[in-house]
């Protein structure tokens, strides 16, 4: 009897332990956000830019390793004639592949945003502020490091093309496509 009793209880605390054994388990949420900067090359002007982006996103692990994520962004990129400010929304779907490891998690990504943008020029002449918007995707690799039992820190490399149109009555369709590549930084949080 006591031997089908101790077997009961260690057999019913090896669920729990082994249910919150990894962060991308299925049904793990994970509470994350990026910080990356660029620099991008125009291919229609080459013109240079410099973008500083903030990510925050909300992902749900649909199975073990991979999760369905949506991203929210917030950007700032300067030129030398101005800055630009924006705003999006989209989905990304990322998958961590099965590596036995309890600390280091590799991992590929796909997202898309949709943006929209507002032009502040720096020059002194009273041209309207100017608005666009952005139809976005980006391919990325990386690592999540967990630093703690629920926390951890990633970092990537992405590759990311824009297609860019004017909103502006009374200028032309302005479209223009980016390509631009960096390195991004976050922390991810974990609820499993």
């Amino acid at each position: 009897m006591r031997a089908a009793t101790l077997m009961l209880v260690l057999g019913g605390a090896a669920v729990p332990l082994h249910a919150q054994g990894s962060p991308t388990q299925k049904g793990s949420l994970q509470l994350a956000g990026t910080a990356g900067w660029s620099h991008t090359k125009q291919t229609s002007t080459n013109a240079t830019l410099n973008e500083l982006q903030v990510s925050p996103r909300v992902g749900y692990f649909v199975v073990r390793g991979l999760a369905l994520s949506g991203n929210l962004l917030f950007g700032r990129i300067s030129t030398e004639g101005g800055a630009l400010t924006q705003w999006g929304v989209g989905p990304e779907l990322a998958y961590y592949p099965g590596i036995h490891s309890s600390t280091v998690y590799p991992f590929v990504s796909a997202r898309t945003l949709f943006i929209w943008n507002r032009n502040h020029t720096s020059s002194q002449s009273s041209s309207p502020t100017l608005k666009s918007s952005n139809g976005q995707w980006s391919l990325s690799g990386g690592a999540l490091f967990m630093v703690g039992q629920h926390v951890g820190i990633t970092g990537e490399l992405y590759y990311r093309h824009e297609r860019i149109s004017s909103e502006n009555p009374g200028f032309p369709d302005n479209t223009s496509r980016l390509n631009t590549y960096g390195v991004q930084w976050g922390v991810a949080a974990f609820v499993f």
